[in-house]
C-alpha cells in the first residue's frame, strides 16, 4: 500500500512539474464573468461561444475556466477589414 501511495504521488509530482514548465507562472486564469469582460460579451453570449466551440476553456470541477493569451489570441484572429492610406 505505501509503494502504492509512493507511485501514486511520483506521477502526481512529475504531472505537475510538467504543467508548471508548460505553462508559465504569469498564465492569467479567469472566471465566466471576468472573461465575459474582457470579451466585453454578456456572460450568456460567452456561454454559446464556448458550447458552440468558439472559445477555449478549461474546466475546473463544474466550473469553466479561460487562459487569457487564448481569449487575447482569439480576438487577435477576428480582424476584419484594411487599412486604407490616404
Amino acid at each position: 500500500n505505501f509503494d502504492f501511495c509512493l507511485v501514486v504521488f511520483q506521477r502526481f509530482n512529475y504531472s505537475a512539474n510538467e504543467v508548471e514548465s508548460e505553462s508559465s507562472l504569469t498564465t492569467e486564469w479567469l472566471t465566466t464573468i471576468e472573461a465575459a469582460a474582457y470579451l466585453k460579451v454578456s456572460v450568456g453570449t460567452l456561454r454559446n461561444m464556448t458550447s458552440n466551440g468558439r472559445v477555449p476553456y478549461f474546466k475546473l470541477d463544474r466550473r469553466n475556466r479561460y487562459r487569457l493569451c487564448d481569449l487575447r489570441e482569439l480576438l487577435l484572429s477576428q480582424k476584419r477589414g484594411g487599412f486604407r492610406g490616404i
